[in-house]
This record gives structure tokens, sequence and C-alpha cells, in this order.
């Protein structure tokens, strides 16, 4: 018994922390339903994550405040992605009608280089656009010289969000429902947690410039 109430908070706060991610998903899922909200979805559920973390705000109230305040701009990050990952895809497929030999395998395999870096820049894009007030052309940048800077945590990110394809494209039941319900936040928390000391630095920086305006 003295074992089972020495662990009795530690369980408790797993299954708190548990609810949360799970809470966060469903949020998630339900906003990315209208495909062109799935970009400040995203932010959202990054933006929701860190604060989990931390232990700041309840999930519903920190999610729906990121939701609306990212709503437009980050609705244009993801229509970027999209369009750049999507005419990537189609090249790719439709390539062998135009061209063959290693024509085609250096057109194809070009596609991939840019399929494969935009989705690295993407693993940071939406998470600065939730946490940071940039421009669009400076998150672009910023992102494309954090994903390079941070290499292996990008690779760990982008590890952690190909989970949930994995999960569903098991087709077995018990993966496909467990991807349902945080197949998007557990990696959302984890990258959280990969990046969280680049953020810390990059605020105590604007911090600092702060501090050195105001004299």
């Amino acid at each position: 018994m003295e074992g089972m109430s020495k662990n009795e908070p530690r369980i408790l706060s797993f299954l708190s922390r548990l609810a949360d991610l799970v809470l966060l998903n469903l949020l998630t899922l339900l906003c990315c339903i209208p495909v062109l909200t799935a970009g400040a979805s995203i932010c959202a559920c990054h933006y929701s994550a860190r604060k989990i973390i931390k232990d700041e705000l309840h999930v519903a109230t920190s999610f729906w405040r990121a939701f609306r305040d990212n709503l437009i701009r980050a609705g244009i990050l993801f229509l970027i992605f999209a369009l750049v990952i999507g005419a990537s895809a189609a090249t790719y497929i439709f390539a062998p009608a135009f061209f063959a030999g290693s024509m085609l395998a250096m057109v194809r395999g070009f596609e991939v280089f840019v399929i494969i870096a935009a989705v690295m820049i993407a693993l940071w894009a939406f998470p600065l656009q939730a946490n940071f007030v940039y421009s669009i052309k400076y998150i672009f940048y910023n992102s494309a010289v954090l994903a390079i800077r941070y290499f292996p945590r990008t690779i760990g990110m982008l590890l952690l969000w190909a989970l949930p394809a994995v999960m569903v494209l098991s087709f077995r039941f018990a993966w496909m429902l467990a991807a349902f319900f945080i197949g998007l936040s557990v990696p959302a928390y984890f990258s959280a947690k990969l990046y969280r000391p680049v953020f810390e630095d990059i605020e105590e920086m604007i911090n600092s410039k702060n501090e050195q305006e105001r004299k």
C-alpha cells in the first residue's frame, strides 16, 4: 500500500496529462476538418502542447486563443506548404509522361528533395508562428535556418510526425484508434520538448533586445 501511495501522484499526473493530450488531439482534428483552418489548428496544437509542458492555462483556453490569433497567417502558411508539396508530388507522379532515363531520375530526385525540405521547414514554421510575432517571410527564413542549424532535432521532429501516418497506414484498428485520440497531440508534445530550449534562447534574445531599446 505504501508503494501505491507513493506512486499515486505520478499516476494521477500522467492520467491528467494524457487527458489533456486527448482533448488537444480532438480539438486539433475538429478544427482541421474545414482544411482551410488546418494551419491555425496545427499552430494551436503546438502552442497548447508547449503550455501543457509548462503547466500553464487550460488546454481548451490556450487552444482557442492560439487558433483565433493565427487563423489568417497560419492559413497562408498552410496554403503555401500545401501548394509546394502538392505540386512536387504531382510532378513526381506524372514525370514519366514527359521524361525518361537519367532525366526522369533527376526530376524525381529533385521533387523528393523539395518535399523533404518543405516538410522540414514546416516542422519549425508552425511552432514559430504559434509562439512568436514574425512576418511570413521571416518565418520561412528562420524555419529554414533552424531546420539546418538544429538538424538532429529536426530529424527527431520528423520521426515524431511520421508516427501518426504509420499508425493510420497500418490499418490496424487499435493503432488507428490511438492515432484518432493522440496521433497529433503526442508528436506536438514531444516536438515541443525538442524545440523548447531553442525557443527559450530566442525569447531571451528578444527580451534582451527589448530591454536595450527601452534604455
